[in-house]
């Protein structure tokens, strides 16, 4: 259902807030991401020159709105050119079971910030990892700051929700994951001396807390990154760009 639409400051507004179970897409490249990985669209609004570059490749299903705004209107709000004006909503993927995960998974433990779970997609995604599982303190990275910092690529990702850590490391163990998890204490193997399994699932803690205590009982290897000059620590971010360019073997 396509139509033209008159933008105001009012319903700019109401596009930029998701909807229950949805997630605004708010850049071209994003919605790119979305449609690659078949995205269930519920609405898209573009330019009219968007409109007419991309509308062979825009979803025509039934229920699919797409308004078209003149260039005009809606380029001062997206501050982009017109060929790249389009704001759309989707529907928030289902998390998967774990059986459905590939070999290397990244285990979001406790991140609560959504800059940290974006940032931390976007690195594994970078790394060839797609597979990532939230514990239950954890933010969701289908949450919308966290898919925007995440540039749309988690629709590329299996996410699978766990509603109890300790039952869900136990799953992964039967299922032949080897558990490492990430911890700053002289027990801890260096990264540089440990070659991490095959069929692995990376642990990444919180900014505040670390790895909960009952998940480093469960992990089968605690690793730490060495540092120097007086760093006793990393961010979250950073500490997780190097152990998931560490897990592919970089």
């Amino acid at each position: 259902m396509v139509e033209q639409i008159s933008l105001t400051s009012e319903l700019y507004e109401k596009l930029m807030v998701p909807g229950d179970g949805e997630i605004v897409v708010k850049r071209d490249y994003f919605l790119k991401n979305a449609l690659a990985n078949n995205a269930q669209i519920v609405a898209i609004f573009c330019s009219e020159t968007f409109y007419s570059l991309y509308k062979n490749a825009l979803p025509s299903e039934h229920g699919c709105r797409i308004g078209v705004i003149e260039d005009e209107q809606i380029t001062p709000y997206l501050g982009v050119a017109a060929a790249r004006a389009v704001l759309a909503k989707i529907k928030m993927p289902k998390y998967v079971p774990l059986d459905m995960l590939g070999n290397k998974v990244m285990l979001l433990n406790g991140v609560k910030y959504s800059e940290s779970a974006g940032n931390l997609v976007r690195s594994a995604v970078a790394m060839g990892i797609s597979s990532v599982v939230i514990c239950p303190k954890a933010v969701s990275p289908y949450e919308q700051s966290a898919f925007d910092l995440s540039s749309g690529h988690v629709m590329g990702c299996k996410v699978h929700r766990s509603s109890h850590i300790t039952d869900t490391l136990s799953q992964l163990s039967a299922l032949g994951y080897q558990i490492v998890s990430t911890a700053n204490s002289a027990q801890a193997i260096s990264l540089r001396e440990f070659e991490f399994p095959e069929k692995c699932v990376l642990v990444l803690g919180s900014e505040d807390e670390g790895i909960e205590s009952c998940v480093i009982d469960k992990s089968h290897h605690v690793i730490k990154i060495d540092m120097k000059n007086g760093v006793d620590a990393l961010t979250t971010p950073s500490a997780g760009a190097i152990l998931l360019n560490s897990l592919v073997g970089g």
